[in-house]
């Protein structure tokens, strides 16, 4: 969210262009005045265009940062509703956010809103509720690299897998944290920090 526009990746179905509806498999960004909920069904009018490449040498090539995460392309929308017609992602990357907002919506009926960002910042990589004063200071004192998701799963997840299969032999165990870094890296297939973390300690492992 910034101020009070909301800023969305949607995973596109089709695509309808001058009274005809195509299968349009994309997930596109665009912002909305609009609040929407994990797995709405929205209708976005507007004009669809790729992302813009750096005007100026060594400027910010969003083009390129989009696709590096699996955004290839923008609507500049003049419009967008709730759409009659329901549709369901069945994708791994869906499933991980539905069990994102599960364990945020835990982590906010449990704990005092400044405990819950720092929690659901460390736990499930969202960062969107932490104050920007906070992050501020987090980011000069060099702690909020140390929130990034990624980092704090892999901390939990080896030590995790020596507890559980202490008994085993060091090559079952190594055998172990090589599959779980694989789904990881499956299951985040647009984080660029998990894919390198994770796909590097497997390669060791």
């Amino acid at each position: 969210k910034r101020s009070d526009i909301w800023c969305y990746t949607l995973n596109c179905e089709s695509l309808e262009y001058m009274g005809r509806e195509e299968s349009f498999d994309e997930r596109i960004s665009f912002y909305s005045k609009n609040p929407y909920s994990l797995d709405d069904s929205v209708k976005v009018e507007g004009i669809l265009s790729l992302h813009d490449k750096p005007k100026n040498p060594g400027g910010f090539d969003a083009y390129a940062y989009y696709k590096s995460i699996g955004i290839n392309y923008k609507i500049t929308a003049y419009k967008d509703y709730i759409c009659d017609k329901k549709y369901v992602s069945h994708s791994i990357y869906s499933y991980t956010m539905r069990l994102r907002d599960k364990m945020c919506g835990i982590i906010d009926n449990k704990f005092r809103p400044d405990d819950a960002s720092v929690l659901k910042s460390i736990l499930t990589g969202f960062k969107k509720d932490m104050e920007p004063d906070y992050t501020e200071k987090l980011q000069n004192t060099g702690v909020l690299r140390c929130l990034y998701s990624p980092y704090f799963h892999l901390l939990l997840i080896i030590p995790l897998i020596g507890l559980v299969f202490k008994k085993a032999y060091v090559k079952t165990r190594g055998w172990i944290i090589f599959v779980c870094c694989i789904l990881y890296m499956v299951q985040n297939p647009y984080s660029v920090t998990a894919r390198k973390l994770f796909g590097f300690v497997a390669a060791v492992t």
